[in-house]
């Protein structure tokens, strides 16, 4: 949590009300569920709706421009989130149970901030015990992107912290053989919350199952899923209940999900491999209403610093471990062609993080057992988490920047500024971020000495 939580907390202060994709729709719904308004249109507390309109798409655009000044409270607005799965909304609804108005839309950011921190959180404790590099990997699956998805309200930040939970499960039960207390609820939990926070869910736990494939997966467990006597009461039971779940809710989400097509440009359906290098760019750093960029520098360093980790555990992976690693990086790139083929333009590189978590993790998992002597392996593990909490600080810089004087606009910001964040100056956010990540430095430096 010290790791974590202090950067997605001040995520979650700073950047400007409604700017990450589609948050005001998110908000209503979540108002709705909090007044027990589970169909549109949702009951809010005058949600300022058109608040973002000013500056989203564009990132010349400093939002000083947005006025949120919120309407009459039992305004009912229709949002375009309506067929969401319920579980996100449902979670984000909480505080708005007690409080309302811009109060109420930042102590909901914060809320979830603390719960997508949270369940990250349980994954590290499933992680630890064998040595840095799982944690390691763990931190290197979340990218800025992550952090601030994390610290707004946007279903993709909690579905990162469903998939963090699936994978520690995942390698606690089935790579490690080690299932301690609480790592079947984990993996399960973390697959279900998976299917109920979007919509494109099922393909997440299908590209996770996958991953693992290469361990759980064998002549053994194909011979006993043969014998099984689907006449016995628990088996029927449970084959019924499985239907049950597929028919009633896995079949409608992959028909309207499929179904709802929207091929554009010249008809080609292989548009997706042309945008793949901004797909990329995204799941790293591509802020706001896809209106604010980390940088191509910066993108780069990202790039070497986790790529570094999943070349050296490829090479230096067992079989198994080496088919899981190339499945999930594989996937990265199958995954938003294959959507390309029924949707376009759809996808966003945000969905690819609970993939490159996945990657992240096994390669981390890899190069903790490789040989490559354990002083370069503690050099080497201090180096990538320098490096990407630094890309996490400037990342976090640059989105300040943009809403404050402009992604072009001076960096002495902190002082000469159109804008500042409601809750403080800009000059008290750098403050701050300088001592989050103290926090979180040393906090990680306890783990490493712990593991």
């Amino acid at each position: 949590m010290l790791v974590i939580a202090p950067l997605t907390v001040l995520w979650s202060l700073v950047n400007p009300l409604f700017a990450s994709p589609d948050e005001p729709a998110h908000m209503a719904r979540a108002q709705g569920f909090a007044h027990l308004d589970f169909a549109p249109p949702y009951e809010t507390d005058g949600l300022p709706m058109d608040a973002p309109e000013c500056f989203k798409f564009n990132g010349t655009v400093t939002a000083d421009c947005a006025r949120n000044t919120w309407g009459a409270d039992g305004t009912e607005v229709s949002t375009k989130t309506r067929d969401y799965p319920p579980l996100f909304h449902a979670v984000a609804a909480v505080p708005a149970v007690f409080t309302s108005g811009e109060f109420g839309a930042y102590a909901m950011r914060v809320w979830l901030a603390l719960v997508c921190t949270a369940l990250i959180a349980m994954a590290a404790a499933l992680l630890s015990g064998r040595g840095r590099w799982p944690l390691i990997g763990l931190l290197l699956g979340l990218t800025p992107m992550s952090v601030f998805v994390a610290s707004t309200v946007n279903p993709s930040g909690i579905t990162v912290a469903f998939a963090a939970l699936a994978v520690a499960g995942a390698v606690r039960q089935w790579v490690w053989r080690d299932p301690v207390r609480g790592s079947t609820i984990a993996l399960v939990g973390g697959l279900l919350g998976l299917l109920l926070v979007r919509r494109d869910g099922i393909m997440t736990v299908g590209v996770l199952l996958a991953v693992f494939a290469p361990y759980w997966w064998s002549a053994d467990l194909t011979a006993r899923i043969r014998k099984i006597d689907w006449r016995r009461g628990s088996n029927l039971v449970l084959a019924v209940l499985t239907a049950l779940v597929i028919v009633v809710f896995v079949v409608p989400i992959g028909h309207r999900f499929l179904t709802n097509t929207e091929v554009g440009g010249n008809g080609s359906r292989w548009q997706a491999v042309k945008v793949m290098r901004i797909y990329l760019d995204h799941m790293v750093g591509t802020f706001g209403w896809i209106d604010t960029y980390v940088g191509p520098e910066l993108f780069l360093v990202a790039v070497v610093v986790a790529m570094t980790v999943v070349l050296l555990g490829f090479v230096g992976a067992e079989t198994r471990g080496r088919a899981s690693v190339a499945i999930a990086f594989g996937m990265l790139f199958v995954v938003p062609i294959v959507f390309g083929m029924f949707r376009y333009p759809y996808f966003q590189g945000r969905y690819l993080l609970p993939i490159w978590l996945a990657v992240a993790v096994m390669s981390a998992l890899a190069v903790g057992t490789a040989d490559i002597g354990v002083v370069i392996s503690r050099r080497l593990g201090v180096l990538e988490v320098s490096v990407w909490g630094l890309v996490h600080a400037l990342a976090f810089v640059q989105n300040l920047r943009r809403y404050a004087v402009g992604n072009a606009g001076s960096w002495k910001f902190a002082f000469e500024a159109r804008w500042h964040p409601p809750t403080m100056p800009n000059a008290v956010v750098i403050v701050l971020l300088v001592a989050a990540l103290v926090v979180a430095g040393d906090a990680t430096r306890r783990l490493a000495r712990a593991s």
